[in-house]
């Protein structure tokens, strides 16, 4: 292992709290879990595509505004309550 890496890993670690050997069992905990995930999708035919914070509202199904639905639905309590 390089072993300036490991030193400079180490130290932006230690600034976090955290340890090299902690932060790498989670990661391969994170990379196995990923691979079942990949291994189910593959069963059910299923492409899995991954996809960056920026891009998930212009993925969002469009529909209803749920912001207006709310509103109309406290609307519509708010009514009824002061019958």
């Amino acid at each position: 292992m390089d072993e300036e890496l490991l030193r400079e890993s180490k130290a932006y670690l230690a600034e976090k709290n955290l340890t090299v050997s902690g932060t790498l069992e989670r990661v391969l905990s994170e990379m196995a879990a990923s691979g079942f995930v990949e291994k189910v999708a593959a069963t059910l035919g299923k492409k899995l595509e991954y996809i960056g914070y920026d891009q998930v509202p212009a993925r969002r199904p469009k529909g209803k505004d749920a912001a207006k639905v709310l509103r109309e639905a406290r609307g519509e309590r708010a009514s009824a309550i002061s019958r």
